[in-house]
């Protein structure tokens, strides 16, 4: 039997997500996620499989939080362009709050794999139709 997790994989997931969003892929090494997560890089390894299943992993949770929070805005009471500023003005200030505006998690990675990788391609794309259609349904 092996030892418990000592760590929250959802936790991990997210701290994965701010060093791959600050640095993107190809400029973060397994070791600097393994210290940022605080576990070691074999439990790394086990418990997510490599470096870039834990970055499909952070990718889609930074989509699934995106898409959630637009459309929770989108869906809000008030006038239809009261809510498209709110909307758009969240998607700006969000991406761009933090010291070292890191700017949208999506894009950088549709700008990093987006010749080269279909599946993130086909990810960020996803994001895009879902919060395309969710824009669609205010208007």
């Amino acid at each position: 039997m092996g030892r418990p997790k000592k760590f929250d994989p959802v936790v991990a997931v997210d701290q994965a997500m701010e060093v791959f969003w600050g640095q993107g892929y190809g400029a973060t090494t397994p070791q600097q996620l393994a210290e940022r997560l605080h576990i070691g890089k074999g439990s790394m390894y086990h418990a997510f499989g490599g470096k870039r299943q834990l970055y499909d992993l952070a990718l889609r949770r930074y989509l699934d939080m995106r898409v959630q929070s637009v459309g929770a805005i989108l869906e809000s009471p008030g006038p239809a362009k009261e809510v498209l500023r709110r909307a758009l003005r969240y998607m700006v200030e969000a991406d761009f709050e933090s010291p070292d505006r890191r700017g949208c998690f999506a894009t950088n990675s549709a700008v990093e794999f987006g010749r080269i990788d279909q599946e993130v391609t086909d990810r960020v794309l996803e994001l895009f139709g879902r919060t395309e259609a969710a824009f669609r349904a205010l208007i």
